[in-house]
């Protein structure tokens, strides 16, 4: 199975994840994993995770350790449903101006923050 059909496939099954993550998974560089994402075009999306912090004055990276810049997905839903088990945070107000500037649609920020919640407990 050529390296695209095995990125599509695990990126169906998981939700969505960084290139770190699919090199490990299928044992391969992980620029290499990057050279074919971008080869790959509008088959697999990219979700840009750094953002400006006001009070550190500095780019920060949302929901990883690596310093990746970007979480790859194929399905919308999916990765919505991802990115919520990702989250690790304290302050749910801070999420939720997050989620409004990273563009989501008002269902899919109500869904996130409802597992979120959900977790708290």
């Amino acid at each position: 199975m050529s390296l695209r059909k095995q990125i599509l496939k695990y990126l169906e099954t998981a939700g969505g994840a960084t290139n770190y993550e699919i090199a490990e998974a299928l044992g391969v560089d992980a620029t290499h994993v990057s050279k074919v994402i971008h080869e790959m075009g509008d088959a697999v999306k990219r979700f840009d995770v750094t953002f400006r912090s006001r009070r550190l004055r500095q780019t920060k990276w949302f929901g990883t350790r690596k310093g990746t810049r970007y979480f790859y997905y194929v399905d919308r839903k999916r990765f919505v449903e991802w990115l919520a088990r990702r989250i690790r945070v304290r302050n749910l107000r801070s999420v939720s101006t997050f989620l409004r500037h990273r563009g989501f649609t008002r269902e899919e920020r109500k869904l996130i923050m409802r597992l979120l919640r959900a977790r708290r407990r």
